[in-house]
């Protein structure tokens, strides 16, 4: 019976978009500095496990945050 509980409120979506948060909340937001030139600021991140397509599996996003 617990099972059966457990696998319906997991799949329910009122149950999921109203589920009580178990963690602290996050806090105000900062805001971010505008960067003064292009590739000032850079960021990427690697995007892994993806279905095989020509031989590869996985992306490198790379994001330039561009100022003014």
């Amino acid at each position: 019976m617990l099972w059966y509980i457990d696998q319906y409120v997991s799949h329910c979506d009122l149950c999921v978009c109203t589920k009580a948060q178990h963690c602290l909340p996050v806090g105000e937001l900062q805001l971010l500095v505008i960067p003064e030139e292009c590739w000032d600021t850079i960021s990427m991140d690697f995007i892994s496990e993806l279905p095989e397509s020509g031989g590869y599996d996985a992306v490198m996003v790379a994001v330039n945050s561009v100022g003014k």
